[in-house]
């Protein structure tokens, strides 16, 4: 069994960049929806306005709305990006010690 200091194997550095791509696009994917709300729509509302309508209007779903695709487009980005980072300092501290 591996100990607490040792690197991580592909495998296991992948899913955890998959999970904490899929956390943070939920976390932040309401945020994304007021955004993309105002960008259509610029008139002088402030993002709490917004976000009032949106729970009035179709209820907190409304929020979430297009998230499924991001669940399958985010998680497989941060995996990669997290094992290409991780990989690439390995391998320069390797070169440097």
């Amino acid at each position: 069994r591996r100990g607490c200091d040792g690197p991580l194997p592909t495998h296991e550095r992948l899913g955890m960049g998959a999970l904490s791509g899929l956390l943070a696009q939920s976390a932040t994917y309401p945020l994304d929806v007021v955004r993309r709300r105002m960008q259509v729509d610029p008139k002088n509302t402030s993002e709490l306005q917004i976000v009032r309508g949106i729970l009035s209007g179709e209820g907190l779903r409304g929020l979430y709305k297009g998230l499924s695709m991001n669940w399958i487009k985010g998680p497989l980005a941060v995996s990669v990006s997290f094992l290409v980072n991780d990989t690439l300092r390995e391998r320069i501290a390797a070169s440097h010690a």
